[in-house]
């Protein structure tokens, strides 16, 4: 879906889909799916990984909403 495009489109890396398709749509919580050595490098990555989406989706709503 929308995440393999974000990925393609190199908007995200396949690591942070993953990480996403984990948290978010699987509903598990990132200590559940890291080692704990894991866990601050994905909890950094991850936030990095929802603002760029964010920004991505913003940058296309601006572009089709202007005039």
């Amino acid at each position: 879906g929308l995440l393999d495009l974000l990925a393609r489109r190199r908007v995200i890396d396949w690591e942070g889909k993953r990480i996403i398709e984990a948290t978010l749509i699987g509903g598990k919580t990132l200590k559940e799916i890291s080692r704990p050595e894991e866990y601050e490098r994905l909890k950094y990555h991850r936030a990095n990984t929802l603002k760029a989406i964010r920004d991505y989706l913003f940058a296309i709503q601006k572009k089709w909403n202007a005039p």
